[in-house]
């Protein structure tokens, strides 16, 4: 089963929970408070589309879309050996998603697992793994200031 894990949110705006399963064919992401129709992963902050992204399943592979007509893009740090590789999916732009992609709605950043049923003890594991390699990209990567929030994991 894949899931999305919350890393960390840098508006401050707390979500119930940090972990979200990815279990239907068509999981869609977007701003809502816990009530909102048709959202699987609600996200509570003004700056993010009503409907942002999609995950789409077929099988065992998971396919990241974005959704909103506006100029935020979703982002995609793709695990790429030992450098991540920065994407940035526009409407209609889509990424296959690999274990240990992070990806960035607004000032939210999640990282994709996708990990067998039985493998709990892998997780903490492996979510240590990607914290380490997200410090180490952010430390070494030149950006403007507003482009990823404070540049803190």
């Amino acid at each position: 089963m894949a899931s999305l894990h919350l890393l960390k949110s840098d508006s401050g705006m707390a979500l119930p929970w940090s972990v979200f399963p990815i279990v239907k064919d068509v999981t869609i992401i977007g701003r809502g408070r816990g009530r909102e129709p048709g959202l699987d992963i609600q996200l509570p902050a003004f700056y993010v589309g009503r409907r942002e992204a999609k995950i789409t399943r077929d099988r065992s592979t998971y396919v990241l879309e974005h959704l909103a007509n506006r100029i935020n893009a979703t982002w995609v740090f793709a695990k790429q050996s030992a450098s991540p590789k920065k994407l940035a999916l526009f409407p209609g732009k889509q990424h296959v998603l690999n274990d240990g992609d992070i990806i960035l709605i607004g000032d939210y950043r999640f990282v994709f697992c996708l990990w067998a049923d039985d493998a709990t003890g892998y997780i903490d594991d492996f979510i240590s793994e990607v914290r380490s390699r997200w410090e180490k990209y952010c430390e070494s990567t030149p950006r403007m200031p507003d482009e990823i929030g404070s540049g803190q994991p």
